[in-house]
């Protein structure tokens, strides 16, 4: 699994949208879980240099009481996995209309 380190002050831009879209580009950034002190996040970015697509982990404070910033834990330069897209096709469902309500 390949491996590139990025400064954690780049990342952090990602995280904040503070970043230069030419050098960095945010696809995905999900919320993966939580727990009474922090949200824990996966992002995925492109490094538009080299087209290759990246995930990093990182948490932030639960509410306002909490000061965790992304990041602030970790070393100035942070591993990030090299990931790459496939498509996925899923089925969702929506509500039915009643007869009388279409005409």
């Amino acid at each position: 699994m390949p491996i590139k380190k990025f400064s954690r002050d780049d990342l952090k831009a990602m995280v904040w949208g503070d970043h230069d879209e030419g050098k960095y580009r945010v696809k995905i950034d999900d919320i993966t879980g939580n727990d009474r002190w922090s949200i824990y996040h996966d992002m995925i970015f492109k490094d538009i240099a080299f087209g290759r697509y990246y995930l990093t982990s990182y948490s932030e404070g639960a509410t306002e009481c909490q000061d965790e910033s992304p990041y602030e834990h970790d070393d100035e330069m942070i591993e990030c996995r090299e990931v790459e897209p496939y498509e996925k096709i899923s089925i969702s469902y929506k509500m039915v209309e009643d007869d009388a309500k279409k005409s």
